[in-house]
């Protein structure tokens, strides 16, 4: 199942060029695959303007978001993971969407949630008890 992040970044992308604002990434550029000018980065971050009229071949995919932009008046191709992504936003008012870093399972976690969800497939393979004909349905409603 795709993660709803790549399509919120697309939303609030269209809805910043409709605005007439101009939207803005906060990368995290610790994650791997990153490829921004790392000139500009502080503190693992780096904001980039994505505006139609700063970019070339934006491209806006579920796993990448990829471009070419000019820092320094020198091309470069950026290539940002959408996990690496932190926030889109207006630079105009700062309104937009912020998104949590992808969380990592322990070894443990992974093995109880697996658990979890094997005894859940079991469950819902058991049989169903078929009713007596004739028996009454106890109403799950409380009548106040």
């Amino acid at each position: 199942m795709i993660a709803t992040t790549p399509y919120l970044i697309r939303a609030i992308y269209d809805w910043c060029s409709d605005q007439g604002f101009t939207p803005h990434l906060l990368v995290d550029t610790s994650v791997e695959g990153v490829v921004v000018p790392r000139q500009l980065v502080e503190n693992d971050a780096i904001v980039l303007n994505i505006e139609a009229s700063a970019v070339r071949m934006l491209e806006m995919g579920n796993d990448w978001l990829t471009f070419n932009a000019r820092f320094s008046g020198k091309p470069m191709d950026v290539m940002v993971p959408v996990g690496a992504v932190r926030a889109i936003f207006a630079r105009e008012n700062g309104q937009g969407c912020v998104f949590e870093p992808p969380t990592e399972l322990t070894a443990e976690q992974a093995a109880s949630a697996l658990e979890e969800l094997n005894e859940q497939e079991q469950e819902s393979k058991k049989p169903v008890k078929a009713e007596k004909k004739g028996a009454k349905k106890k109403s799950h409603l409380k009548l106040v």
